[in-house]
């Protein structure tokens, strides 16, 4: 199966958990319909390890929704009215033994219809998303990447202001 980019239209048609299932299955994700509850969906990332799709309650944050273990670990949970959606992710935290941490990624609709540097980031992390591949998961939570490419991009353009200003003093000169 070759794999689709889920896109900025794709999560601003997000109006159901079945929406949100069908752009993830464009990475090669699959629906487990029997691992789920009534309001749930549940996508395949590997062989023991699954997303769990949720829709908050109306006055539910999404922050209620943590995964409670390592079996179950995490959950892309939509507001109410599909306009915010959260990662979640169970994790240890390895400096401190036996501590519990939950790592959070957090987007909304509007974003997508931005043409900010949010909504290519927030793309590039779930398009890192495919099945058999826990990269991808890791990726969602790792700022440091984001970091480099804005300082790049923040270095190419001081450079490029820097030789127009020389430019445009040396046309005055």
């Amino acid at each position: 199966m070759t794999l689709q980019q889920i896109t900025a239209d794709d999560i601003s048609g997000w109006d159901s958990l079945d929406d949100i299932a069908s752009s993830f299955e464009k990475r090669g994700l699959r629906r487990r319909p029997k691992r789920g509850e009534e309001n749930e969906i549940v996508l395949q990332l590997a062989d023991d390890e699954f997303i769990k799709l949720v829709k908050a309650g109306a006055n539910e944050s999404t922050s209620d929704y943590k995964p409670e273990n390592l079996i179950q670990s995490t959950n892309l949970v939509a507001t109410n009215d599909y306009t915010e959606f959260t990662f979640l992710t169970y994790a240890r935290n390895p400096q401190q033994h036996g501590r519990i941490k939950h790592q959070r990624l957090s987007f909304t609709k509007e974003q997508m219809t931005s043409e900010s540097g949010e909504k290519h980031t927030i793309l590039e992390k779930l398009n890192g998303l495919e099945y058999d591949s826990l990269e991808g998961l890791r990726d969602l939570y790792d700022t440091k990447r984001v970091v480099d490419d804005f300082y790049e991009k923040f270095e190419e353009l001081r450079t490029n202001l820097v030789d127009h200003a020389s430019l445009a003093k040396r046309r005055t000169a």
